[in-house]
């Protein structure tokens, strides 16, 4: 039986170019060839083909099998990774708010730091005041004394500026 390259190619789901190339490069195979109008041919029973047939073997059924044993574990192991996947998402969730927290615990410890640092300067402040308050009452009870003993003065001593 006699077959054309394109149809030898088509059969193998190789391009036609690639079988031409392959025979140009093993003139042993290709010597087997005859040209008939613009195609190619080769006989089926030949040795040639034989070895052609070798480097381009038809394609072989894709046989499915059926694993129930199998399928069932990756059933149970895709359970299992959207569990773990669900699981992570959480934590993942939860280490965000714990993060966020902490941040905005830092942030409430800066705020009371600065405020015990105003308290204490305010409580330096209301201490100088009152020094400054004991220290004006002192020298005002000086005067008053003063003033008092200036009042207490007889005619002659008032008149002399004794006091």
């Amino acid at each position: 039986m006699i077959k054309t390259i394109s149809e030898f190619a088509k059969e193998r789901g190789v391009d036609r170019g690639a079988v031409n190339a392959w025979l140009r490069k093993h003139p042993e195979v290709s010597k087997a060839c005859v040209q008939k109008g613009k195609e190619k041919t080769i006989d089926t029973l030949s040795m040639e083909y034989q070895l052609l047939e070798k480097k381009y073997p038809l394609p072989q059924m894709v046989e499915i099998v059926e694993d129930k044993e199998s399928r069932q574990k990756l059933i149970k192991a895709q359970e299992l990774i959207i569990q773990l996947q669900e699981q992570l998402n959480q934590v993942t969730q939860q280490a965000a708010l714990v993060a966020t927290q902490q941040l905005l615990l830092e942030d409430k410890e800066k705020q009371l730091e600065k405020a015990e640092t105003t308290i204490k300067d305010r409580e330096m402040e209301l201490s100088a005041e009152r020094t400054a308050k004991e220290e004006v009452q002192r020298q005002l009870a000086e005067a008053e004394n003063r003033i008092q003993s200036l009042e207490n003065r007889s005619f002659w001593q008032r008149i002399f500026n004794k006091t």
